[in-house]
């Protein structure tokens, strides 16, 4: 800056001072390096798959909607929505995922998940809430707190003279107990209670017995929900665009 503009910002200055005095305003001025411009940080928030349309729904009046996109994926049960696609490193992030509910998941239904008469006995006693039939809870847990089996083996062999011979070990189980019962609990957190029926199936290995749990029933429901689930979700976001992975 030269003389003659210096003493031009001084004349500004001074001229400023003096009419903001003279009806009793004050002016600070402040030298130095002016204070650096701070942006706003970026949120990067996670939830259930519900969280974006939530989060979506209380603010989506505060973005613009041109700027805004959401990105889904069907097979990995996820939503994302972006607000402020411009800035990278500013823009706000809110995702959300199908979860399974951890009390459905601690049953290891269809995960190959295997127990002992005992262990089974004191997971089904304290899991007795999930229960459709109470009665039949106390029931099942006092069979496999008695639990008693018998194990039949036979050998079956046969030769049919040309060379050909079997030899086989057939096992047959015999329980005194009930094979199925019915439980009442959300697939996927944040969702109402479903009823489906479980199976209960053994196997002798070693000697020993073991049980574990299974439910097509199940299986059917988490596939078809999780695929309703984000089309339901996707309903919420008419306004942007919304792109499939």
């Amino acid at each position: 800056m030269n003389e003659k503009t210096e003493k031009a910002v001084e004349q500004v200055l001074a001229d400023a001072i003096q009419a903001q005095t003279a009806t009793g305003n004050v002016i600070v001025i402040r030298e130095g390096e002016a204070e650096k411009i701070k942006y706003p940080k970026a949120v990067r928030l996670e939830g259930t798959i519900f969280s974006p349309s939530e989060f979506w729904a209380k603010r989506k009046n505060l973005h613009d909607k041109d700027k805004c996109h959401v990105v889904y994926n069907h097979n990995q049960g996820t939503i994302k929505l972006v607000i402020d696609e411009r800035f990278n490193e500013e823009n706000w992030i809110v995702s959300g995922s199908i979860v399974r509910n951890p009390d459905l998941e601690a049953f290891g239904v269809n995960k190959n998940k295997t127990y002992s008469p005992k262990e089974l006995m004191h997971f089904l006693k304290m899991n007795r809430v999930f229960f459709v039939d109470k009665d039949l809870n106390a029931k099942i847990v006092g069979s496999l707190q008695n639990f008693k089996a018998t194990v039949e083996k036979e050998i079956e062999s046969m030769n049919d003279l040309r060379g050909n011979a079997k030899e086989s070990k057939i096992q047959k189980l015999e329980m005194q107990m009930a094979e199925s019962f019915e439980l009442a609990m959300p697939i996927f957190k944040g969702q109402n209670n479903t009823t489906f029926k479980v199976l209960i199936l053994a196997n002798v290995r070693e000697g020993a017995v073991e049980f574990y749990l299974e439910s097509v029933e199940l299986k059917e429901m988490q596939d078809a929900t999780a695929q309703k689930l984000i089309e339901r979700e996707l309903e919420n976001f008419k306004e942007i665009v919304c792109i499939e992975q």
